[in-house]
């Protein structure tokens, strides 16, 4: 059965009434039958005790012709074997007729030429030799006004029944309903500017507690969305106002002096390291952002994570010189994995660049990859100022720096372990840092996990 449409309150008004309804039908149908059943098991104990009434007198007085026989107010018809049938001044009364039984069923309704009903039963006996047949009744007019007035109670209360289960659902659905309504209103005044308010849950734990809670984490975390949305527009407006102020104060400054040729050449090569920094900021944002749309496909191939490993850290032992570092790839033995290379590569580029970055002149930088009964190991560690406790979670989140000035001095825009976080996931693994202040840094990359994890 579907209900129309309407409000909720409607439907659940509609509902209750109908259900209501239905189960008032039921109950008046049950108590009109089981008041009809019993009223036919006393009358037929009652013609049954008739009979045996009759039967006692015919053996008593002796015969069809006794005066208390047929003085009594029992409603009996006798008839025996080739007499004339006698009838009690009741049955006379009555003016009911002797119709023929059905043997396999010797009780029956009979209706008078009164207009009444009489319930009957018929009876074989016998006395001294003699087959007589007994017809008893009773008057069951009585039940048949009880059954009446029963069923003119049902027709005349059902709407009644109907109007008040209307009224009563209606008000019972509006207070149920109305926690759903309070939320509807206050969800409704939640905006990006005041995501910080929350919906009432401190009720019983019921549904609509439940559903409030369900919509306070969900607010949570859209105010968290919208916080990280609003410092990573920040974030990114700063990066890149930074090497355009550059480049237009170094433009302008060129502009001034058209005769200086060192000063056209000085202006030009900061104009295009400016450009370089802008160019890998884009890169990198464009990078994210089509990762996570999924418009990057992978090509998972069974790779050499120790030659993977020791070919990024060969392209980055240049670097590492210029800083009188010491990088080394400290594992020989092969292990591989099921990863797509590219990404992979990307995501050691950026850890071990960004290892070079933050260790000091003369620090060392090792990796090594290793297998476990469960999965592949890549570890970067660095001797390095290392990274306090409250920061791990978040160092992989854009634009975030523990050290902002120090940051930019060294080129970094914030995008490097974010976007190796990414590609380590992106090949169903995890990132687990572990480091404390001054104490260096280690980052550990896990192939077949598919979650990040702080130590």
């Amino acid at each position: 059965m579907r209900v129309g449409a309407g409000s909720v309150r409607q439907r659940l008004t509609l509902w209750y009434a109908v259900s209501l309804t239905l189960i008032c039908l039921v109950f008046s149908g049950c108590v009109f039958l089981l008041t009809r059943a019993s009223n036919m098991v006393l009358l037929r104990t009652q013609v049954d005790r008739d009979v045996e009434q009759v039967e006692q007198m015919l053996r008593e007085e002796g015969g069809l012709h006794s005066a208390g026989l047929r003085d009594t107010g029992i409603l009996a018809r006798i008839a025996a074997s080739g007499q004339p049938a006698q009838a009690t001044r009741a049955w006379q009364v009555s003016t009911l007729n002797a119709r023929s039984s059905d043997p396999s069923n010797p009780y029956c309704v009979e209706k008078a030429s009164n207009g009444r009903h009489y319930y009957l039963r018929t009876a074989m006996t016998q006395h001294a030799g003699v087959a007589y047949r007994v017809t008893v009744a009773q008057d069951m007019e009585q039940t048949y006004v009880i059954e009446r007035k029963l069923i003119l109670m049902t027709w005349v209360g059902l709407p009644f029944a109907l109007l008040i289960s209307l009224v009563g659902g209606y008000i019972l659905a509006g207070r149920a309903i109305a926690p759903v309504g309070k939320m509807a209103r206050m969800a409704g005044e939640i905006s990006a500017d005041n995501l910080s308010q929350r919906l009432p849950a401190d009720g019983p734990d019921d549904e609509f507690n439940r559903l409030a809670t369900a919509f306070n984490d969900t607010l949570e975390r859209l105010e968290d969305a919208f916080a990280r949305l609003r410092r990573f527009t920040a974030d990114a407006s700063h990066e890149l106002r930074t090497p355009l102020t550059v480049i237009r104060s170094v433009g302008e400054n060129a502009l001034q002096h058209p005769q200086d040729a060192a000063r056209q050449a000085d202006a030009m090569s900061s104009i295009l390291e400016e450009t370089d920094r802008l160019v890998r900021l884009l890169d990198g944002l464009l990078m994210l952002t089509r990762a996570e749309a999924g418009a990057l496909p992978l090509q998972r191939t069974l790779c050499d994570l120790t030659a993977l490993t020791a070919g990024v850290a060969d392209h980055l032992r240049v670097l590492a010189e210029e800083r009188q570092q010491t990088l080394v790839c400290s594992s020989t033995k092969r292990v591989e994995a099921m990863v797509d290379p590219a990404t992979l590569q990307q995501a050691l580029f950026n850890l071990i660049s960004n290892a070079i970055r933050y260790t000091q002149h003369g620090g060392r930088i090792e990796a090594s990859v290793d297998a476990m009964p469960d999965c592949a190991v890549i570890e970067i560690r660095d001797n390095g100022p290392g990274i306090a406790a409250e920061h791990h979670l978040r160092v992989f989140e854009r634009f975030y720096r523990i050290d902002a000035d120090r940051s930019r001095e060294t080129g970094g825009a914030g995008l490097g372990l974010a976007i190796a976080k990414w590609a380590v996931e992106l090949n169903n693994g995890i990132i687990e840092l572990e480091s404390g202040d001054g104490q260096g840094s280690l980052f550990r990359v896990r192939l077949g996990c598919a979650r990040y994890r702080s130590c």
